[in-house]
């Protein structure tokens, strides 16, 4: 799916997030903003070597559209985008130390129905009785880009929202994770977790996926895959508007400026 399919407003939306972020580096992107998708990892076996991509299910919102059927896309090829928020819980020793800031401050966040996009980790694609051991999934900060000065971190909560349950990614403090930026999944499985954004821009993410194939030994495959946190549409339409109003009115000083040349020239 391309820009082309979105609607009008959606085309403003997000042209406007493309500028007030730095555009997209190069990348033609498909943007995922809403409904069910996973990071998820197929198996290559005349490469030996993991297939990690994004995974999008019937309902999710590709390009301001809501797609009827799942759909799979290359890692550079797709970003999701944000602009959830929610204050930082404080039970459970809070997300501080994950972060690296104080419980209570607000950030993106997604990862759940209520804060959407619902993106997640999934190795459906892996036959069970392929594989040996667990997949294991880690986060690389240094192979990670991030805005300045701004920290990533994946983590559970309880249902109400207000406890922290695990710490799984932290771009801030690997110490501060349970199992030192790594997670696992067991063939054929998937789960959500909650991304958190201390900061609006975009996040280049770089995960490794591990495992042992019963045939093939150890694999170990990375990807970049990207999220943007963004303002809501509703900011980004004023911005919009605004941007155009400057632009027209640069076009109307620029006219003005070539008649009088033409009158006094």
């Amino acid at each position: 799916m391309s820009l082309r399919h979105a609607s009008s407003s959606w085309v403003v939306v997000l042209v406007v997030s493309a500028l007030a972020l730095g555009g997209g580096h190069g990348r033609a992107e498909a943007i995922y903003t809403a409904g069910h998708a996973d990071l998820g990892v197929g198996y290559l076996p005349a490469d030996k070597q993991f297939d990690p991509h994004w995974h999008t299910h019937a309902g999710a919102t590709v390009d301001g559209v809501v797609t009827t059927v799942d759909g799979e896309y290359e890692p550079a090829t797709m970003m999701a985008q944000t602009w959830a928020q929610r204050l930082t819980p404080s039970g459970g020793g809070g997300l501080a130390g994950l972060l690296g800031v104080p419980n209570g401050t607000r950030i993106s966040v997604m990862g759940s129905t209520t804060y959407q996009p619902n993106l997640g980790f999934g190795t459906e694609e892996l036959d069970p009785a392929d594989w040996t051991t667990p997949i294991t999934i880690r986060f690389n900060p240094l192979a990670s880009t991030l805005p300045s000065a701004a920290a990533f971190g994946l983590y559970t909560t309880n249902i109400g929202g207000t406890t922290v349950v695990d710490r799984l990614f932290s771009s801030f403090d690997t110490g501060a994770t349970d199992f030192n930026n790594t997670l696992q999944l067991n063939p054929g499985d998937h789960a959500h977790y909650q991304w958190g954004f201390t900061q609006q821009g975009t996040y280049d993410l770089n995960f490794t996926w591990t495992g042992t194939h019963v045939t093939d030994g150890p694999i170990s495959t990375s990807a970049t895959f990207r999220v943007q946190a963004v303002p809501e549409p509703s900011t980004l339409a004023l911005l919009g508007i605004a941007a155009g109003a400057a632009v027209a009115g640069m076009i109307r000083r620029r006219r003005h400026a070539a008649a009088r040349q033409r009158a006094f020239g």
